[in-house]
């Protein structure tokens, strides 16, 4: 199917590029009655309905459906409820849970909305008894889509059915000859009618243990096509102001500090030092807590090891951290781990390996998982690509991280990248580069997401990042502030330390 779907877009930009000047000057959001338009429209719906039989979350799916069309900023999609609503389950669904009578089942309808345009109406019926019970309050008291809610059971999707529900090009088009003179009718053409649902699915949701804990009716609304679609693409990451020093004499401090990680609420903060003392290693991570607005005094993680312990990252969830560590029992030097975190009680569990699907033989470091949780970015020397140091993604489907690839686009070269950060919902990328890391300066550069799913037009970041006669890397972004720009750097008459940790207001713009 993904092939289907890379073919799909292949014919649809090619139908585009074709007509480009005459499409302008329609209304950005409608569609022209006309075969071109048909044909493109009809692209577009196979397209998403491949992605979302791709993907098991469908909300997920929709994010970065709004976020590549450019639908809203930040692209983030949000669940309303539609109250005073109740549907019994219907018996054919009842029977693929696996369920009798008697068992609880409770129903969510709700509007799956991104910006101003509602892309899904769902029916949820779910089984109560198959979650926890924070997930239950969740689901009772908030609006947060229910593929989020759930997303710590790292659930798997079985589709049932997947319906069109309207045709854009009528049975025996291609026999009237019509689409050689669309070109010539699109700008005189008047706006295409459609219904409003266009596409519908039926599904069940499944634990890792197999058993299935909710089903699902999702139809999708016509305003999956409602984007500008002569919006420029182009997307650049601007700086607001100067950068200022992160928490100074509470992280920043004498001492060496790289990569801050921030949990998702905002009360734990980490990093790694190489030179502070009373650490059990000589690369430590550290760990300070805010409780009624006063940070606790640093402390090693209650993993940390003789070994190296470094670059730490919170899940968006906060409930994992991943970092970098060179103990016993990984498959090279330095290899990526994950611990659980209670953010409550500020305890993490036991570490646990990524695996071969992420580890290699040579050294990974500076995990980043994506926003929604479905990828790991991280560096590594050990997989071969372009240079030394490149980055590389993995995908996690039915509970499970798939092997490793480069990260598509043009950001991996020859020299040395690595240190990477998502920013703005995935929507661009932060990272350091250098011609040799051991030697030549750090700097940060950014990159931003094309329609392709890859990170294009590289750019350095300017003086207000890299500074001369110093560096900069570890970028990191705390997502109770996503428009700032957290970093490590040495600057000239600024530091307190051999490197301290930066932050920067910032936006992305079109280009």
């Amino acid at each position: 199917m993904k092939v289907f779907a890379r073919r799909l877009r292949v014919m649809l930009l090619s139908t585009m590029l074709c007509s480009v000047s005459a499409i302008a000057d329609d209304a950005p959001n409608s569609w022209p009655d006309t075969p071109l338009a048909r044909t493109q429209v009809l692209a577009l719906l196979q397209t998403l309905n491949v992605d979302l039989l791709s993907h098991d979350s469908a909300t997920l799916t929709l994010e970065r459906w709004c976020d590549v069309h450019r639908m809203a900023s930040p692209a983030r999609v949000v669940a309303k409820r539609v109250h005073g609503t109740d549907k019994p389950l219907p018996p054919e669904l009842r029977v693929q849970l696996a369920i009798d009578a008697n068992e609880s089942v409770k129903y969510r309808r709700v509007q799956l909305a991104c910006g101003d345009h509602v892309l899904s109406e769902a029916d949820n019926w779910y089984l109560p008894n198959r979650l926890t019970a924070a997930m239950n309050r969740q689901l009772d008291s908030s609006d947060v889509p229910f593929g989020k809610v759930v997303l710590p059971l790292h659930f798997r999707r079985k589709t049932l059915s997947a319906d069109l529900l309207w045709a854009p090009l009528p049975e025996g088009w291609e026999m009237h000859g019509g689409a050689a003179s669309a070109a010539t009718t699109l700008t005189t053409a008047a706006p295409l009618t459609m219904p409003h649902f266009l596409l519908q699915h039926r599904a069940l949701l499944y634990a890792p243990d197999d058993r299935p804990f909710s089903a699902l009716i999702e139809t999708y609304t016509d305003q999956v096509l409602a984007f500008d679609r002569t919006r420029s693409v182009g997307t650049a990451l601007a700086l607001d102001g100067n950068a200022s020093m992160y928490l100074p004499d509470v992280v920043s401090t004498k001492y060496s500090e790289v990569r801050v990680a921030v949990s998702p609420d905002g009360n734990t903060v980490l990093w790694g030092s190489v030179d502070r003392p009373g650490g059990p290693g000589g690369w430590d991570i550290w760990m300070i807590r805010r409780h009624h607005d006063t940070w606790s005094q640093p402390k090693p993680v209650s993993f940390d090891t003789a070994a190296h312990e470094f670059d730490p990252a919170f899940s968006a969830d906060g409930k994992t951290v991943w970092f970098f560590s060179s103990r016993a029992g990984g498959l090279g030097g330095d290899d990526i781990w994950s611990a659980s975190f209670d953010a409550r009680s500020g305890r993490f569990g036991t570490p646990t390996n990524a695996g071969p699907a992420i580890n290699s033989a040579g050294d990974e470091w500076a995990p980043s998982p994506s926003p929604d949780g479905t990828q790991l970015l991280f560096a590594t020397n050990g997989r071969g690509g372009r240079g030394r140091h490149d980055l590389f993604i993995s995908t996690r489907k039915n509970g499970l991280w798939q092997m490793a690839a480069p990260l598509p686009g043009d950001v991996n070269t020859r020299d040395d990248e690595f240190d990477a950060t998502f920013v703005d919902g995935g929507r661009g990328l932060v990272y350091s580069h250098s011609t040799d890391a051991d030697n030549d300066p750090v700097e940060l550069w950014f990159a931003a997401r094309g329609a392709d799913g890859g990170y294009h037009a590289p750019r350095k970041l300017d003086d207000r990042v890299n500074v001369a006669d110093g560096f900069a890397m570890g970028p990191a972004i705390d997502s109770s502030h996503p428009g700032v720009l957290l970093f490590s750097s040495k600057r000239a008459g600024m530091n307190r330390g051999r490197s301290d940790i930066y932050a920067i207001p910032f936006h992305l713009e079109a280009q």
